[in-house]
């Protein structure tokens, strides 16, 4: 990402941070937990409050990497979000809580529209910015980032053999501490004031999937979460929809042509937008 860029990004969070806290501290109040929180399964967490909205969580592993997640919601309020489980579990969990920012906080997506989110894009919509915002807040939380940034600081001074600059190292710790992708953790950090514009941050900027690959096995953290996990809840999506048509046939909602094309449908669209086909 360019640094004008990324700058533009923080001083945008740094205006609109009353905002971003409002939809933090509802999200909180909806988990009956305190602001602030830390949640050891945050997917677990919030997916009850998709059910909640008639929402359900479908992960996908798609063939166009460029998309993180992409939801619907119906005319008559329900819908759906897929993730794409084609990207490294970070940036998997960072596209849900984008997405529930959206629908469980804000529910700012129309009746009968798509909502997408593209990967590592920042889109200028306030809407968009709003959401990751509100992402990077919630998975990492300012007052237990500040005290593993020192932690991890102090490590890394501490490291004698000092091969790597220091704070690739401690945002690549961070990564893996807090489950976040590394340009959500440089934006974090930046907007809490913990680092600042200068040289080493432009440096980090320029970091590569292979350069944050190489920390990682350097520092034996955890790579598993840098690979996607190619997830498919297909199955259990079928199984659904085939219950639900169950439903309707004995309900005399629906004719047993016109499921067995919407079934047939959906199964051609699954085969065209899964990565592997």
């Amino acid at each position: 990402m360019r640094a004008t860029k990324f700058e533009d990004i923080v001083k945008h969070n740094t205006e609109n941070i009353k905002e971003a806290s409002a939809c933090v501290e509802k999200f909180y109040e909806l988990l009956g937990m305190e602001n602030g929180s830390e949640i050891k399964n945050i997917a677990q967490v919030v997916e009850p409050l998709f059910f909640e909205k008639n929402f359900i969580i479908i992960r996908l592993p798609l063939k166009d990497k460029e998309i993180g997640a992409f939801c619907y919601r119906g005319s008559n309020d329900n819908g759906y979000v897929i993730l794409n489980s084609s990207l490294p579990s970070y940036n998997v969990l960072f596209a849900l809580m984008h997405e529930t920012c959206h629908i469980c906080i804000n529910n700012d997506i129309a009746s009968n529209n798509v909502e997408m989110f593209l990967e590592d894009t920042y889109l200028e919509h306030e809407e968009e910015r709003i959401a990751n915002q509100f992402a990077g807040m919630v998975l990492m939380p300012e007052k237990h980032l500040r005290r593993m940034y020192e932690k991890f600081m102090a490590e890394t001074i501490r490291d004698i053999e000092k091969q790597e600059p220091q704070l690739p190292v401690v945002v690549c710790k961070l990564m893996s501490y807090f489950e976040a992708p590394y340009m959500a953790v440089l934006i974090r950090l930046r907007e809490t004031g913990l680092i600042k514009h200068d040289e080493n941050l432009i440096k980090c900027l320029e970091y590569t999937s292979e350069d944050i690959e190489r920390i990682y096995n350097k520092y034996w953290l955890d790579l598993t979460a840098l690979r996607p996990t190619y997830r498919d809840d297909y199955p259990r999506l079928e199984t659904l929809l085939t219950r639900i048509a169950k439903d309707n046939l004995a309900a005399d909602i629906m004719y047993k042509s016109e499921v067995d094309e919407t079934l047939d449908n959906i199964s051609k669209i699954y085969q065209q937008i899964r990565e592997g086909q």
